[in-house]
């Protein structure tokens, strides 16, 4: 083992390496301040430039899912009003009971009603 400490090691490795002492230096490119002038503006701007990006990537992604949500809760309202539709006629089908026609017709209408008025509202078309 070298009686050497190993911060020593990396610094003289470095200044081999390089040519120079990176640690005395200002610029950490080596150069002269010109290059820091230019970097500085450059990668602000193209670091700005993909922030904005990322979040206009993730705003539109969430407005797809806004939409999807609202899809669905449509959907699955649409499908309950069918489910209550059909289960009043299964109920008057198994009771052995003949509903009238009046009943049928005032059952059909609020259901026409609720599915093509409730899914055009709670979608926003109407």
């Amino acid at each position: 083992m070298s009686s050497i400490p190993r911060a020593v090691q990396v610094r003289r490795f470095l200044v081999t390496w390089l040519g120079r002492s990176p640690f005395n230096s200002r610029n950490p490119l080596g150069g002269s301040v010109e290059w820091s002038v230019l970097i500085t503006p450059v990668a602000s701007f193209f670091g700005a430039g993909l922030a904005a990006r990322l979040a206009v990537k993730s705003f539109y992604k969430e407005k797809v899912w806004e939409r999807k949500a609202e899809a669905y809760t449509v959907i699955f309202g649409a499908i309950s009003e069918m489910n209550n539709w059909f289960s009043v006629h299964q109920d008057a089908y198994e009771s052995d009971t003949e509903m009238s026609k009046e009943e049928k017709e005032e059952l059909w209408t609020s259901f026409k009603s609720e599915i093509t008025h409730g899914v055009f509202k709670r979608s926003g078309f109407a």
